[in-house]
């Protein structure tokens, strides 16, 4: 976002621009795309003095809302500032390239017990042992568990500090809503200057699910969807943080789908909430239990922006996640 006000634009003093913000118009970006008649007839202007002002902002936005960046540039500013977060297990990181990426959404699919909530445990405690900040988004009761974390972090020799690692508890979590207000809370603590670089939400789809259970809801889901997906891709780009949603599978009522979808294990088939979030996150991590006896694990690399498709086994066990 810009950092200019309304009021450094041709034309705009105090008065205008508080009743600009009352309007909804907060920033000189969203005055930028505006029609000059649209202007012309919000502040009683002429459409050649909106014209001014609107042109005044396009100028200001360019250089500083949308710079534009040559290859390197892209690479020096973007890419050689994003870390990869181990996950335990050499297998797991080599077909994510290196871990769980900052600046990007990362989503782990799986049915229950399949290892999601051991997987965002493990990152955790890598992400606190290089010395950054997690923040933690508990939606449903008992998915965070402190001992298991100072479990997982005795193993590893890693210290946990109290002050890096900050949770919602699920107790506050009522709503679709509230969990997005929760990304705000979080993000007021970055702007004090609290260094995250994992946020986790666990789990991402169960309010969806239960404020919006109707098919005749599913577009007014969509876009609610859409909202929270935006809001943390946008979380993660400015603040090069790692985003970890885990995300639960759906019960297929019709038989014959049933067979389908048994057959696609690891595709999207079985990805609840719909294509809005399917397209939203920039990597996919299927998971599944092979044994419990031998806490065998299996994950499969079904969809990333960048990434080739790739499969992985992993174990997990009071060390957290870990190769067989």
């Amino acid at each position: 976002m810009s950092e200019l006000s309304l009021t450094d634009l041709k034309g705009i003093g105090d008065k205008t621009a508080e009743k600009l913000i009352d309007l909804g118009y907060k920033t000189v970006e969203s005055i930028a795309v505006l029609r000059e008649e649209e202007l012309a007839e919000v502040l009683g202007w002429t459409k050649m003095k909106a014209r001014e002002t609107i042109n005044d902002a396009k100028e200001k936005s360019l250089s500083t809302v949308v710079p534009i960046l040559d290859f390197d540039e892209y690479y020096d500013q973007i890419e050689k500032e994003k870390i990869h977060f181990s996950t335990g297990s050499a297998n797991l990181n080599r077909i994510l390239h290196g871990g769980i990426c900052t600046g990007e959404l990362t989503a782990l699919r799986g049915s229950f017990s399949s290892g999601k909530t051991q997987i965002c445990y493990s990152v955790t405690v890598n992400v606190l042992g290089k010395g950054y900040a997690v923040a933690w988004i508990e939606v449903e009761p008992g998915t965070f568990s402190t001992d298991r974390l100072r479990e997982i972090s005795s193993k590893k020799g890693v210290e946990i500090d109290p002050k890096k690692i900050y949770v919602v508890p699920a107790r506050n979590i009522s709503s679709p809503n509230v969990q997005f207000l929760s990304y705000q809370r979080i993000t007021r603590e970055i702007e004090k200057g609290l260094d995250v670089k994992l946020l986790v939400v666990d789990s991402f789809s169960p309010k969806f699910r239960e404020f919006y259970p109707r098919r005749e809801m599913f577009p007014s889901r969509s876009q609610e969807i859409a909202r929270h997906i935006g809001f943390l891709q946008s979380l993660a780009s400015k603040y090069n943080l790692a985003v970890l949603l885990t995300a639960q599978v759906m019960g297929v009522p019709d038989t014959d789908q049933q067979k389908i979808v048994g057959m696609k294990e690891d595709s999207f088939e079985a990805v609840t909430l719909g294509h809005t979030m399917k397209h939203g996150v920039q990597t996919w991590l299927s998971l599944r239990e092979i044994s419990r006896v031998n806490k065998l694990y299996k994950a499969s690399l079904i969809d990333s922006s960048y990434l080739p498709p790739g499969e992985a086994e992993f174990k997990i066990d009071e060390n957290g996640v870990r190769d067989p």
